[in-house]
């Protein structure tokens, strides 16, 4: 357990990462713990599946154990270092090193306060992703001034050779990362109102997801988007997607979607997810020669349809999409 000026801040559980020693040297070019988990889940996952997240129980994972005194030590150490290095955020994994960098400014700890806002400015001129969508969500960026933001702007422009990126009333800053974007837990009602998004031609991936979001609008300047993420917004309706037309992937699951249309432009959609909606009948699909992957699961469309045209798998996906697309192009012609 973990205390901030003698109050409880927060428990570790459990050692993130258990690497052998002989595996030590694969880890070199690696530059933060964030990384590094992120290598040990690659390798989880190839070894035990999709299913595997970081946090399971280990007994499970690890063939070695860890005796209880070496895990406390572990811990132990692990902060040591932490300390002893300014509360470098790289040695933390990202969900213990900024909330507790943040508690210990508010606490008052010097040092806490000399480096929170410059190691917040750092982590995310770093692009990494995951980081980067800890720091969003999280708030973290409320804490920078406009010169700090500013500086991150340079130093992504001198990785990357250029930096764009959009605001969202005029408080969230969100950078373009390798072409993809990730807009997902901001609060964003209506995407007309993001600052800078209509001129990020090049843009290859949107995320949109886990917003509040009533319609879809705005994104006709996108015409290299290949991924859009839109689910668990508040949709009613597939429309404003006719200039997406390199559109390989298209997320509208958990919404409110009651018919399937407004994706006939889309012919290089390969991927189109559906999933717990209100669809009703099987159509709108006709001219998606392209499609392999259809999410239809959670819709109340009859299941002899359903059934008929293949069925769905475990995961909720049809099991031949395209008997779906040869479905509604028979409805049509009769």
């Amino acid at each position: 357990m973990i205390y901030v000026k003698g109050k409880r801040f927060k428990q570790c559980k459990y050692l993130l990462l258990n690497i052998a020693v002989d595996d030590i040297s694969s880890f070199d070019k690696i530059q933060s713990v964030d990384e590094a988990a992120e290598e040990v889940r690659a390798r989880l996952i190839k070894r035990y599946g999709n299913n595997y997240q970081l946090g399971d129980d280990e007994d499970d994972v690890f063939d070695d154990k860890i005796p209880p005194e070496v895990e406390f030590w572990g811990h132990c150490s692990n902060m040591q270092v932490w300390y002893e290095n300014n509360y470098d955020t790289r040695l933390l994994h990202r969900w213990l090193a900024f909330p507790l960098l943040k508690e210990l400014t508010e606490a008052g700890d010097p040092v806490a306060k000399k480096v929170f806002r410059e190691e917040i400015a750092k982590r995310y001129a770093s692009g990494h992703p995951s980081v980067v969508e800890t720091l969003r969500n999280g708030g973290y960026l409320n804490y920078l001034s406009s010169d700090e933001i500013g500086g991150i702007i340079d130093e992504l422009k001198f990785k990357e050779g250029k930096t764009e990126y959009v605001t969202y009333k005029r408080r969230v800053c969100v950078f373009v990362i390798n072409y993809n974007l990730n807009l997902r837990n901001c609060e964003i009602e209506d995407i007309s109102d993001i600052e800078g998004l209509d001129s990020l031609k090049d843009l290859k991936e949107l995320d949109l997801s886990y917003n509040k979001i009533l319609e879809i609008k705005g994104l006709d300047n996108l015409k290299d988007l290949e991924f859009l993420g839109l689910n668990d917004n508040q949709i009613n309706e597939i429309k404003g997607l006719k200039d997406l037309q390199n559109l390989k992937t298209l997320f509208l699951q958990d919404n409110q979607i009651n018919e399937i249309k407004g994706l006939k432009d889309l012919q290089n959609l390969t991927n189109l997810w559906l999933t717990n909606n209100k669809i009703t009948k099987i159509e709108g699909l006709e001219d998606l020669y392209k499609l392999d992957v259809l999410g239809l699961k959670g819709n109340p469309i009859p299941r002899y349809i359903i059934d008929e045209l293949g069925r769905l798998d475990d995961l909720g996906r049809a099991n031949t999409a395209q008997n779906f697309v040869e479905y509604c192009r028979k409805s049509l012609k009769k």
